[in-house]
């Protein structure tokens, strides 16, 4: 954890000096996702993907970003750009397939809950 915490003091310096660097986001990015920051890390991709719409590997960090915050909408997204700009990594499938479950089950979850309150009302 120290050297996570160094290294993440290290990134900061390094987009303090360089801030205009595409790849001092992604490497802060990388970080913020091992310190299990995974909004920080998902506003630097952010901030990378405007200036580089087409930079895959800040796709796919967003894309795991975005799932461990359950914006799965937003991860399929992601994941669909990537198909787009001809990313072919067998990853990829996984990630979408994951995506595409776990809204069916927050949908099914959003729906029992809908019913149940109604259900309970009447």
């Amino acid at each position: 954890q120290k050297r996570l915490t160094e290294a993440y003091d290290h990134a900061n310096i390094l987009v303090g000096m360089y801030p205009d660097s595409l790849e001092a986001y992604v490497a802060r990015a990388r970080v913020e996702i091992d310190l299990d920051m995974m909004a920080p890390a998902e506003h630097d991709l952010s901030a990378v993907l405007d200036k580089d719409s087409g930079d895959a590997e800040a796709l796919l960090l967003r894309s795991k970003c975005r799932i461990l915050l359950e914006k799965y909408d937003d991860a399929e997204a992601d994941l669909h750009e990537l198909g787009a700009l001809g990313y072919t990594d067998e990853e990829l499938p996984v990630l979408l397939k994951y995506c595409k479950k776990r809204k069916k089950v927050r949908e099914s979850l959003l729906f029992a809950r809908q019913n149940g309150k109604d259900g309970g009302n009447r």
